[in-house]
């Protein structure tokens, strides 16, 4: 997913991720693996999420907000929001991750004597 984002990174995407701000890579990453990240780590959330009965849960507390009709059925799923919120998480690890190299790229390679 991620790895073959990067294999298949044009040039330019390359040369804009490292003169950009810190986290330039993020928005590449976004566009080039969400659908990759939600295909492989849909079903092993689903497989959790059913075991502790979380859904069921969530659908009841999402069938009382959409009765206001504020938000729409459809965008309160459990697959829906479950979705959004794990990309959103990852995303934002990713970001975390790459200020941390921008701010000490040496630490990044691993190699402790170096740092």
């Amino acid at each position: 997913m991620l790895v073959n984002a990067i294999k298949l990174m044009p040039m330019q995407a390359a040369k804009n991720i490292l003169t950009g701000g810190n986290n330039a890579a993020t928005p590449y990453f976004r566009r080039k693996a969400s659908a990759p990240l939600n295909e492989k780590f849909g079903p092993i959330v689903k497989n959790a999420i059913t075991k502790v009965k979380l859904a069921d849960e969530y659908e009841a507390f999402a069938g009382k907000v959409t009765s206001f009709g504020l938000i729409k059925q459809q965008d309160m799923g459990f697959e829906t929001m479950s979705r959004k919120r794990r990309l959103i998480t990852t995303y934002f690890m990713i970001t975390e991750k790459e200020k941390a190299i921008r701010k000490n790229p040496i630490a990044a390679t691993g190699n402790p004597a170096k740092n």
